[in-house]
């Protein structure tokens, strides 16, 4: 079977044979870079936020409490790293702009984003109830394009897009972005990571920047 043959979205990225992601491999990786994790309190944002500080990344972590966190902040600290904790509900625009603000006044413009937060309610439909469902729609999809947006605005969106649009703190920003909301589906993320659709690539993310879309589905409903 010839993967090639079934389009752009099955065809892997180009690059040469790696061995295992180890700590050794990891060293000095990031250095002087800012990472934001969401959702670090526990599972696989807590591995991110610790394989971050190993690769030398000074990591601000979000969840809903600063209190949750803690065993995070404790691991990545075991491996000398620099990194603080913030409480922020990644569904709320104003908390996420705020918290962004602290973040890039603490340690300084953010390199990275790892948009990991997300809830699933594992009931029956039956058995679940609107607000528990509605609750996955705002952190799991309006989370991560308050986060993308603000992320993207911050690490230089064109500068004609700032001067339509503003800041984030306008209205018309989210609105508005980049002349019509991005939407990126399946094709559009393949397109962006084997370097197809320059254009495209530009406008999202400028040529110097890399973008990586994790795409989460919803299973049992």
């Amino acid at each position: 079977m010839d993967p090639s043959e079934f389009g752009t979205s099955t065809i892997p990225l180009q690059h040469a044979p790696y061995g295992p992601i180890t700590a050794e491999a990891l060293t000095n990786k990031n250095a002087g870079k800012v990472a934001v994790v969401t959702g670090a309190a526990q599972g696989i944002g807590a591995a991110i936020a610790e394989a971050l500080t190993i690769s030398g990344a000074t990591v601000a972590i979000l969840d809903l409490s600063v209190e949750k966190q803690q065993k995070t902040q404790e691991a990545c600290e075991f491996h000398g790293g620099k990194i603080r904790a913030y409480a922020c509900d990644v569904s709320n625009q104003d908390a996420v702009m705020k918290t962004f603000d602290e973040v890039e006044k603490d340690f300084g413009p953010i390199d990275i984003l790892v948009n990991n937060a997300g809830v699933l309610v594992q009931r029956p439909l039956i058995m679940s109830d609107f607000d528990s469902f509605w609750k996955q729609i705002e952190v799991n999809f309006k989370g991560v394009r308050l986060l993308l947006n603000l992320y993207l605005f911050k690490t230089g969106a064109p500068k004609d897009v700032q001067e339509k649009y503003g800041s984030p703190k306008d209205e018309e920003y989210f609105k508005g972005l980049f002349k019509d909301p991005p939407i990126l589906c399946g094709q559009t993320c393949a397109w962006l990571a084997t370097g197809q659709g320059k254009d495209l690539r530009g406008l999202y993310i400028g040529e110097k920047r890399h973008l990586a879309v994790i795409i989460k589905f919803l299973t049992n409903v």
